[in-house]
């Protein structure tokens, strides 16, 4: 199930000269970082969605700076969103990536074109969106929330098949997202994933096996009621209850080698602005 969210696709054309990655094979669904800024509203970063209507949203904390991202091009993601699309205020930016375009809606910030599996590409939107909401890239890297991560073309697979590629693309993401949280010099890497806990698709022992893989634990499980997962085939998932598992990832590198990032943080801020101008499409 992936709501009616996108896996996150695109190209990216980083500033500091970060590489891009294809965008075949990806999922749809909803991904979102968060990050400490040591204010009391920290920002937000969500990923992989399809559609702008609120209950399909991946869920998140309330009056937090957000950014919302889509795995549809901005023509694919207007099509889909028809009939919000007179509401979508597209913006450009300083300095524009690839295969990503920026839009406000309803006061949130979104960007088109984002594959959550490439951490390059997660790099650069995260830099762009911080510049956009006016914080530092560096703070908008350590939490990661997914809902109803799933592959496409299930129909042609087997249970068992789309468990197996289901489970392989939400280690793509923990890939990812572990490579942003090293690039940042940070510490851990803190995913959230929402989800049904008796979901078929993607059953909850298959999700503790891979953060074993990962060296990671669940530290916290919270229920969320009236979730709406729009399919990638076949009808939406009407308002069901789900829930909330948090996840630690230690970044290995950073642990055992304090120093370690710091050059690559030291140039990821030295090319990143706070206040970049903006004007609407």
């Amino acid at each position: 199930m992936f709501g009616r969210s996108a896996a996150i696709a695109g190209e990216s054309v980083l500033r500091a000269g970060l590489a891009s990655a294809p965008t075949n094979g990806l999922a749809k669904g909803s991904v979102s970082f968060l990050s400490k800024t040591g204010m009391a509203r920290r920002p937000v970063y969500t990923a992989a969605e399809r559609s702008v209507a609120t209950p399909y949203l991946t869920p998140v904390s309330p009056g937090k700076p957000l950014i919302r991202t889509a795995l549809e091009s901005k023509a694919q993601f207007i099509k889909s969103n028809f009939a919000h699309a007179g509401n979508m205020r597209w913006i450009d930016i300083p300095n524009p990536i690839a295969g990503c375009d920026f839009f406000y809606f309803a006061g949130v910030l979104w960007a088109t074109g984002v594959n959550a599996t490439n951490s390059s590409l997660l790099v650069a939107v995260l830099k762009a969106g911080a510049d956009l909401l006016g914080v530092g890239a560096q703070t908008l890297a350590d939490e990661f929330s997914i809902k109803n991560l799933n592959v496409e073309g299930e129909k042609g697979m087997t249970k068992s098949q789309l468990v197996h590629e289901n489970i392989n693309l939400h280690d793509q993401v923990f890939v990812a997202a572990k490579e942003v949280t090293e690039l940042f010099n940070l510490d851990k890497t803190v995913i959230l994933i929402t989800s049904h806990p008796k979901n078929e698709k993607l059953p909850r022992e298959n999700v503790e096996q891979l953060v074993e893989k990962h060296g990671g634990e669940i530290v916290d499980r919270k229920k969320v009621t009236n979730i709406i997962s729009a399919a990638n085939e076949g009808d939406d998932i009407k308002p069901h209850d789900s829930e909330t598992i948090t996840i630690v990832l230690p970044n290995q590198k950073t642990v055992n080698t304090p120093n370690v990032g710091a050059q690559k943080k030291q140039a990821i801020s030295a090319t990143d602005g706070t206040n970049a101008a903006q004007s609407a499409k």
